[in-house]
């Protein structure tokens, strides 16, 4: 049996506890092969982030009547509001009662040992606080505080078990969590990866048998052509990028178009029990985000950079913008575990995978793809001269714009077809987007010139 520590940022990443790592580890804990450990400085950290989550958007709601019921409305209604406003005050009891209740749910039904926190934890973290010893980094540094007590924890399971596993995405207490001789991953997904437990999950002994001929034809397969993704996973994401005028340099995505691009990496595939193999994905997609920006920054962009301009108030603007998106995912895929088990040579492994179940189980990274390094040199190169219209524009009142009489290579080849000829545009990048979509090539494969 293995013991096991799961951190709060890896609680946090699926707090829904719902994708196909956690369905794992929900499979290893039941069938015996782990057993998971919850200090109280854990627990607590994850609860604590999730209730907030739901406060804001009912403190968000009160805040709103609260304001609604100063205004000059009838006394009827104004009793109506207050019912209104004690109504969400009893809701939001209810939200935080349901979050706990849920999560000790599931802590039984994967019978966690939870850790108090004692005297001994909070002494020795004080004691580390006031020397700057392990894991603080430096004197008296408050933040590091909770890291310091989920450390004396650890120690304390580590001393009482026979080996330990740990498993954070905070790189500086997994430094000094390697120092007492715990074992550490840096994702859960490595972890459910790992030789000794893929064996340990139910019916792994027969996908191994046949995890070559799985491989194979896969790697024969059309994936791209059925993976499927469900936009709300991308709904209200943060990202962040230099290049973003914002406080912190921070976008909310909106919405998203269509996947291109799609590369699979089938070399590091895993089996996660529940009839599910799962592999990594990256692909580019087009993505709406807004931001706020300051109004003194706003004016020094070009206009053309943000498709909406709201005034928000007397300092910013929210504004809108399209940008293109390198998203590196997990997915999953549905095996027929019991027809491979009774399938007889050769295998038809297209009846015992379920191609068509394809699908994201979580984003891992995202990042800004046009600040990427990504000029592909498999991928055509197309310079064009351009010959356009600026009097047209003028004429109408478009000042600073331009229209495209026509779109030649060097060989006198025509590509005038793939825009639209009537469309004013602001400058050759906006022009270069456009082409980018036609042609399926990224912008940084396409050269402008003026004819």
């Amino acid at each position: 049996m293995i013991n096991l520590v799961i951190d709060t940022n890896i609680f946090r990443k699926d707090p829904k506890r719902v994708n196909a790592p956690f369905l794992a580890l929900r499979t290893l804990a039941c069938n015996g092969s782990i057993q998971l450990y919850l200090p109280y400085i854990i627990e607590e950290e994850f609860l604590s982030q999730q209730i907030e989550d739901r406060n804001k958007s009912i403190n968000n709601i009160t805040k709103d009547l609260g304001v609604l019921t100063r205004k000059d409305y009838s006394d009827v209604l104004i009793k109506e509001l207050e019912i209104q406003n004690n109504s969400f005050s009893i809701l939001k009891k209810k939200l935080i009662l349901d979050v706990r209740e849920k999560f000790n749910l599931w802590c039984t039904e994967l019978n966690v040992k939870k850790v108090a926190l004692n005297f001994d934890q909070t002494r020795l973290a004080l004691t580390s606080y006031f020397s700057g010893s392990a894991p603080y980094q430096s004197l008296k540094n408050r933040k590091d505080i909770p890291d310091s007590i989920i450390f004396e924890a650890l120690k304390e399971i580590n001393s009482e078990v026979d080996g330990l596993t740990f498993i954070s995405e905070d790189q500086n207490l997994l430094k000094h969590i390697q120092t007492i001789g715990i074992n550490t991953f840096n994702k859960l997904e490595d972890f459910i990866g790992k030789k000794e437990i893929q064996e340990f999950l139910i019916e792994h002994r027969i996908t191994d048998e046949y995890f070559e001929g799985i491989l194979t034809y896969l790697e024969g397969s059309t994936l791209e052509e059925y993976l499927t993704i469900d936009p709300k996973i991308f709904e209200n994401k943060t990202i962040y990028d230099d290049s973003f005028y914002s406080d912190n340099n921070e976008a909310e995505i909106q919405h998203v178009d269509s996947p291109t691009h799609i590369e699979f990496d089938l070399d590091d595939i895993s089996y996660y029990g529940n009839s599910l193999i799962g592999f990594n994905v990256s692909f580019r997609i087009e993505a709406n985000v807004n931001l706020f920006i300051f109004k003194g920054d706003y004016y020094t962009v070009a206009e053309e950079e943000y498709s909406f301009v709201e005034d928000w108030n007397d300092h910013y603007f929210l504004v809108e913008k399209d940008i293109i998106l390198l998203v590196h995912a997990k997915v999953i895929l549905k095996i027929d575990i019991e027809r491979l088990n009774a399938s007889e040579e050769p295998i038809d492994f297209e009846e015992i995978l379920d191609i068509e179940s394809l699908s994201i189980d979580s984003i891992e990274d995202i990042e800004l793809y046009e600040n990427i390094e990504h000029k592909n040199p498999q991928e055509p190169f197309y310079d064009l001269l351009v010959q356009i219209d600026t009097e047209t524009a003028e004429r109408c009142g478009a000042s600073g714009t331009f229209q495209v009489i026509s779109i030649d290579d060097y060989m006198g080849i025509s590509y005038t077809n793939l825009v639209d000829v009537g469309f004013h545009y602001h400058s050759f990048e906006q022009l270069k987007k456009d082409l980018s979509k036609q042609l399926k090539v990224d912008i940084s494969n396409i050269e402008l010139s003026e004819a």
